[in-house]
């Protein structure tokens, strides 16, 4: 899956897929999270839960316009296209010339 397919919109029948594929084994944390998480999916309205995360999905995308303006340089975890751990591991190696 490319970069747009991950960012893009997402369906109902692709939330509901994926929440079904989901086994308690695979949730990060207390496996009752995603249990109860699942409940309320198939409990209430599949509508709402979708508006929260469609409203979450949203979010996301207005903060990635503006990060580069709000984070100063110096915040290197924040630059686009690098991973978060790229500013330990330069620092690390930083560290160990200097030994």
């Amino acid at each position: 899956m490319d970069n747009e397919g991950l960012e893009g919109p997402f369906s109902k029948d692709e939330v509901a897929k994926a929440l079904s594929e989901l086994g308690g084994d695979k949730a990060l944390g207390l496996e009752w999270v995603l249990d109860g998480f699942v409940e309320v999916f198939l409990a209430y309205s599949r509508w709402e839960v979708m508006q929260v995360l469609e409203e979450f999905h949203l979010q996301n995308a207005v903060m990635k316009r503006v990060i580069d303006k709000m984070v100063s340089n110096n915040q290197n975890v924040f630059v686009r296209a690098r991973q978060i751990l790229d500013a330990t591991l330069v620092t690390n190696e930083e560290i160990d010339l200097r030994k």
